[in-house]
């Protein structure tokens, strides 16, 4: 079997949904690296599918919910996840995380970072072209999608960062830097605050020091984000993806990610969880004696053929 490719395995779902397992990457862990940064605007999308009530309880304990290390955060509460019976769906303390950074006081060390609930699902799909680059440019990349590993070394030459918190398939990278392909998204009005105008975010980040982070637990979302990856940083555009990688509080624990159980292409990429939601038919609970019900097949690679694994083994 040939080892999986770099670009990440992508993963067919069975409509009965299912689940695979992903390593987990601590987002406090990457917010104390950036503070080698230098000095400069802090923005941050969260879309996590539940995991962002432990996620923030945790980072408003270390005190990393401060403007000057994320100064605002757009968010999208999943409230709901936790009104089930669904096992392991129960947050008896959930609200009153959420009410507690919503409420945090000013102190002498930390001016609490603005929150906005506010979720732009426009362009979903994408299908705007990628950027011009010439594929020698990008053969002389190396890309390190599918790592977990952070540093500090990362956040070099960065002044102005975004982080994609559940990046989807990447079109909130895609309207930051190229947002004159994404007019009608209303999450360029944020951006041409807290970055500057849209001309300005096209150039090139040596001369902008605008970087952008992406975090993303769905494995079939892999190989496009490491295009993604690849492809702007080739155009001159700072970006680093971690896929498949679960946002937790913790590095390098493997966790049970529940993917979309429903049948049709568009709405499988959605709603990825750690949490085995069943609510609006999401994601359907795994059959019973059935170990994973995903099929998890490594990206089509010059190495040779891929693997799909079935539930008897393969």
């Amino acid at each position: 079997v040939p080892a999986p490719s770099p670009a990440g395995p992508s993963v067919a779902v069975t409509p009965e949904g299912g689940s695979v397992e992903v390593t987990t990457i601590s987002l406090a862990e990457v917010l104390e690296l950036s503070k080698h940064a230098e000095a400069g605007p802090r923005m941050m999308k969260m879309d996590i599918e539940g995991a962002e009530f432990e996620v923030l309880k945790q980072l408003l304990s270390q005190r990393l919910l401060c403007k000057g290390i994320v100064d605002l955060l757009t968010i999208e509460w999943h409230d709901n996840f936790f009104e089930q019976d669904t096992p392991g769906a129960h947050c008896d303390e959930c609200r009153d995380v959420r009410t507690k950074v919503l409420n945090e006081r000013p102190t002498r060390t930390c001016s609490p970072t603005a929150f906005e609930d506010f979720d732009d699902e426009s362009y979903l799909t994408d299908g705007q072209p990628w950027p011009d680059v010439s594929e020698k440019a990008k053969a002389m990349l190396s890309t390190s999608n599918g790592s977990t590993a952070a540093s500090a070394d990362m956040f070099k030459g960065c002044s102005a960062i975004f982080y994609d918190v559940g990046a989807n398939i990447g079109t909130h990278v895609r309207k930051l830097f190229e947002p004159n392909k994404y007019k009608k998204a209303g999450y360029l009005s944020r951006f041409d605050k807290v970055f500057g105008g849209r001309s300005h975010r096209g150039k090139p980040s040596t001369q902008t020091g605008l970087c952008a982070f992406l975090f993303e637990a769905n494995p079939r979302h892999a190989h496009r984000l490491a295009e993604l990856e690849t492809t702007y940083n080739a155009a001159g555009w700072r970006v680093k993806v971690f896929a498949p990688a679960i946002v937790s509080t913790s590095t390098g624990e493997v966790k049970e990610l529940w993917l979309n159980g429903q049948a049709d292409d568009e709405h499988m990429n959605w709603a990825a969880s750690t949490i085995p939601f069943t609510g609006h038919s999401i994601l359907a609970p795994r059959p019973a004696g059935l170990a994973v019900t995903a099929h998890l097949v490594p990206a089509p690679s010059p190495a040779g053929p891929s693997v799909a694994v079935t539930p008897e083994g393969g």
